[in-house]
């Protein structure tokens, strides 16, 4: 029986909310970021990076395969020496726990190795998560595992490069990993999907970093998380409140797909943005009212409580909800 309390007690605001935040650094980049920086040519320090357990696993994985990583949790930094391509340790045993990023992006990345033998396993939840997809596409390249999930031994022969046909319709991480190792890959690489991926903005974010890293920083900025965000940004609009948010990255040429919720918050004068500051918009004082329409694939998670009753202004008990869809949601709120 769980331990974990089915209900939990919520103060209701009673007045605009003011101050700073600071947001943790984003998973999915701090983990692509890792990966991309372990593939360059040169030592690459990543500024604001997440220190949690999937990013934790990462950096242990890379140590394991011979990677020189330094880390430094209060200045929320980590240093990586790249190896352009070289995977210096031939035979590992690698536990990935449940971290997706870190169970994709490491099985296509030690198949660059010519003659690798690679042991994967994780928790009971991710030998029940795909991964069969990735390892058939890596098989066309001459690699050789011995199951289709967890656990499973991985022997590697490089990338040849060509094309490889890849279904990645349950997760867009496996099509991600590919992405990432297909540069350096010994001829040029190409993924021609089998039908449609799912979370496209993520598949957007690992190119643009590809292309990123692609000019050999020594540092990396990983952007605060944006998901995260989402749900200061409700706060501020609903109690008329400002915020500094410290890691916010609203500007165009941000990676995160979720940051669409703090523009459309903002396009539609519901609260103000600038800079890193959000500000809400008083009743009369440019609020657009009327009914809130948002459609999004990709910020499904945003959704779950701030439109319900996470800053419910009469308080009480939250119960978490659960969606069973989780392709595209549809939510409409009365904004007046």
């Amino acid at each position: 029986m769980s331990t974990l309390l089915a209900l939990l007690p919520i103060l209701p605001f009673t007045r605009p909310v003011r101050g700073s935040v600071t947001l943790p650094g984003s998973k999915s980049i701090t983990n692509r970021a890792l990966l991309l920086a372990a593939l360059s040519t040169r030592t690459v320090t990543l500024h604001g990076a997440l220190f949690s357990r999937d990013t934790r696993i990462m950096v242990t994985a890379l140590r394991t395969l011979g990677f020189a990583v330094a880390t430094d949790e209060a200045a929320l930094t980590i240093t990586i020496t790249g190896r352009g391509g070289e995977i210096p340790v031939r035979e590992a045993t690698l536990g990935i726990g449940n971290a997706g990023t870190a169970a994709r992006f490491l099985t296509a990345f030690v198949c660059l190795r010519p003659d690798g033998v690679y042991h994967f396993d994780g928790d009971e939840a991710m030998r029940r998560r795909p991964i069969g997809a990735l390892l058939d596409a890596l098989e066309s390249q001459g690699a050789r595992a011995d199951s289709r999930h967890f656990p499973f031994t991985l022997r590697t022969a490089g990338l040849p490069g060509g094309a490889v046909a890849l279904d990645a319709s349950e997760s867009s991480q496996l099509l991600s990993a590919l992405l990432m190792v297909a540069p350096h890959a010994r001829s040029p690489l190409t993924v021609r999907l089998k039908g449609e991926t799912v979370s496209r903005p993520f598949v957007t974010m690992t190119e643009r970093m590809v292309a990123q890293f692609a000019a050999a920083p020594a540092d990396y900025a990983v952007e605060g998380d944006a998901t995260a965000a989402s749900y200061f940004a409700t706060l501020v609009f609903l109690t008329r409140g400002s915020l500094q948010i410290n890691g916010l990255h609203p500007g165009p040429d941000a990676l995160q797909g979720d940051i669409a919720f703090c523009r459309l918050l903002a396009d539609r004068q519901h609260l103000r943005l600038e800079g890193n500051t959000l500000t809400g918009c008083k009743v009369g004082c440019g609020g657009a009212g009327g009914i809130f329409r948002y459609n999004s694939s990709s910020c499904w998670r945003s959704l779950r409580a701030p439109g319900l009753s996470t800053y419910s202004p009469k308080g009480g008990m939250f119960s978490w909800p659960e969606y069973s869809r989780r392709d595209t949601l549809y939510s409409e709120w009365d904004m007046n």
